[in-house]
């Protein structure tokens, strides 16, 4: 049962009230003659309820003793008094008292008011725990909750809209809910109509237009009505959520789809392009190669010579656009088989010397070439990679300038390392610059601003993808008519420190040509060592060494089979298996060129079949790829030591391989997928 403290300053009215409420059947905490006894006997027997009288003894009356109580320990109080005046009741209801009971009193009123008391102060209990339970809820979400009244004048907020809005919920309380949350829409920069305003016309939860923002988040917003029992409008509750962060992710997923879509594109566009254009570039080197060779000619008249110089020279063009071409597709083949290399602990600051000499002829004619290149910690990369990075900034760097006034502008390289202790590249240029509102657009594939000047627009998206496959950062800089600043940052290499300058500036061997798939090409004047020549074929003992060329499109093959036929004895076949009937009969080659991706019978087949039948063959075979490696492919070749040409294969490139390969020249292991095009 209730167990009650009573307080009454008369011993009599006391006593008689303690036998009424134990015949009731309520249990007697004590009796309390002051309102300081009241709080002590409260404070250590803690009762269900206090039956109060307002008239005591001492400085404090009841009232004020019933105000301690329901502070201190939120104990109900019952008042049980002879004077129920206007100005007591007034004071009493300020207390927010349980009961009030006027003497004289009965036993049935005195057990009818305590247990409404006791039933009221339960349901009051229950209620504040429920509102304790439900702000201590919203309170620890994330999400905004935010209340207001029917004039749109907030009422509540938690911490999550304190933190999304950026102000405080004592200072937002009583403001327009459109002052406290501004929203625009994104695209237009228009502010959207209240969506509380909205909820509540309309008697109907309402949510916010895609893109709403919120000053600089973008947020997402549903907002419903609040109704009384009666059908009252009360209000609305709005809850937000910042979905900048989600929206970012989704941007960077459907880039990444992007990327994989054109990374499928980009691999079956370029085996496709590939292949016609190596006899395309094989067929124009020859017909230069003769070009060059009548004009040589003593006896040639002069009308003749200058005619075949005009030739050659229109010739020399369309080769430049097989080359221009070929780094397109390069380019493309970086999205469809992004850092295929082994990763290696790369200097950065000797990668961009590199990149420095050759983009020499692009941007000095553009600018004055300045570099600061300050050691920096090693970063775990692929040489070729980062090459490749550089190049495409430099080269983006010089065609951001106009051609007229080299003197005038400038493109400065320096490297050096940041607070975080990672290695950082920055390119800046006195260019055009980037206007603001594309300046977002410029890593997406494809886009360009210059194609006038050359730009295929996918330079900057591959940097940013290889670049970012490498932990990196890329950020830029830029005003209109003053020029940009690309920046590179990269992870360093565990247990890095910044290297000392190199006295030689980082140079890369005199005799080797850096392509840009990151392997060295072998030398340009084809001299392989040990080699003799007779009559312009490369020669062994006196004989012509011999050359198996295998590859199922009939006019590689042929462009081929002429370009080393006039340095060596070649045997052509149109496909694997072609190849492999002839070695059944001949295996006496002293190398096979032998393209990778054949429909009947492979390349790999091809070797497996000479490393089983004649090893010390299979040591010279030479492999040819258009693209379109699977990955058990790609790893096969890898693991050999024997060199993977990439179409379009440069004619010069490919006859000193053959060279070196026949005099018997040892490749180094993973050296497979240098560019034929140096």
């Amino acid at each position: 049962m209730p167990n009650v403290l009573i307080v009454e300053d008369e011993g009599l009215v006391a006593h008689d009230l303690e036998l009424s409420l134990r015949k009731l059947g309520y249990d007697v905490a004590g009796i309390a003659a002051t309102a300081d006894e009241a709080l002590q006997e409260a404070a250590s027997r803690r009762p269900d309820l206090v039956l109060m009288d307002i008239r005591l003894r001492g400085e404090r009356d009841g009232i004020e003793a019933g105000a301690a109580l329901r502070d201190a320990y939120g104990i109900p109080v019952v008042y049980l008094t002879a004077h129920a005046d206007d100005a007591t009741l007034d004071r009493a209801k300020r207390t927010e008292p349980a009961g009030y009971l006027v003497k004289p009193w009965n036993p049935l009123d005195l057990r009818s008011t305590l247990e409404v008391a006791m039933y009221r102060s339960e349901m009051e209990t229950r209620l504040r725990d429920g509102e304790r339970w439900m702000r201590t809820l919203l309170a620890s979400i994330d999400d905004a909750v935010v209340a207001v009244a029917t004039d749109c004048s907030v009422t509540y907020m938690n911490p999550g809209a304190e933190r999304l809005a950026g102000v405080a919920a004592d200072e937002a309380r009583g403001r327009a809910l459109a002052d406290v949350l501004p929203l625009v829409a994104t695209d237009t920069e228009t502010p959207i109509a209240d969506p509380a305003r909205r909820a509540m016309d309309e008697r109907r939860s309402v949510r916010l237009p895609p893109g709403t923002r919120l000053r600089e988040r973008i947020i997402e917003d549903s907002a419903s009505p609040i109704v009384g029992a009666n059908g009252d409008l009360l209000g609305a509750v709005l809850v937000c959520r910042d979905t900048s962060e989600e929206r970012r992710i989704e941007d960077e997923l459907a880039r990444s789809d992007r990327l994989r879509a054109l990374g499928a594109l980009a691999a079956g566009v370029g085996h496709e392009i590939n292949n016609p254009l190596t006899f395309v570039a094989g067929n124009l080197a020859l017909a230069l190669e003769d070009l060059r060779g009548l004009a040589r000619m003593p006896s040639l008249p002069a009308a003749a010579r200058e005619r075949i110089a005009t030739v050659a020279q229109s010739l020399a063009d369309a080769e430049h656009g097989t080359e221009r071409i070929q780094q397109i597709t390069t380019d493309l083949r970086t999205f469809a088989r992004p850092l295929g290399e082994t990763l290696v602990p790369t200097d950065v600051a000797e990668c961009a010397a590199w990149a420095l000499r050759i983009t020499a002829r692009e941007t000095e004619s553009r600018a004055r070439v300045t570099a600061a290149l300050a050691p920096t910690p090693l970063v775990l990369a692929s040489e070729a990679r980062i090459g490749q990075v550089l190049v495409n900034l430099l080269v983006n760097a010089a065609q951001a300038i106009a051609d007229d006034a080299p003197d005038a502008n400038e493109i400065h390289v320096e490297t050096g390392s940041d607070e975080r202790g990672w290695a950082v590249l920055r390119v800046r240029d006195t260019g055009s610059g980037i206007p603001p509102e594309i300046r977002a657009l410029i890593f997406e594939p494809f886009f360009s601003t210059k194609p006038e000047r050359g730009g295929s627009g996918i330079g900057l998206a591959v940097s940013q993808n290889i670049v970012e496959r490498l932990g990196g950062e890329i950020r830029v800089e830029s005003e209109p008519g003053r020029g940009s600043v690309f920046e590179v940052s990269l992870p360093p290499a565990p247990g890095s420190a910044p290297r000392e300058p190199r006295t030689d500036g980082g140079a890369r061997r005199a005799d080797a040509v850096r392509t840009a798939e990151g392997e060295a090409a072998p030398p340009r004047d084809g001299r392989g060592d040990g080699e003799a020549t007779r009559g312009g074929e490369a020669t062994r003992g006196g004989e012509a060494h011999r050359v198996l060329v295998v590859d199922d499109e009939p006019l590689v093959l042929q462009v081929v089979v002429r370009a080393l036929a006039r340095e060596f004895r070649v045997h052509a076949c149109l496909g694997g298996a072609e190849a492999l009937a002839t070695l059944e009969r001949d295996d006496a080659f002293d190398v096979v060129l032998c393209d990778v991706a054949m429909p009947d019978v492979d390349g790999r087949a091809v070797y497996q079949h000479l490393r089983d039948r004649c090893p010390a063959l299979a040591e010279r075979v030479v492999f040819a790829t258009g693209g379109i490696l699977d990955d058990a492919t790609d790893d096969f070749l890898r693991t050999l030591p024997n060199p993977c040409l990439r179409k379009p294969i440069a004619i010069d490139v490919l006859r000193a391989l053959v060279r070196a390969r026949a005099a018997g020249r040892a490749a180094t292991p993973g050296a497979s997928l240098a560019s034929g095009l140096a």
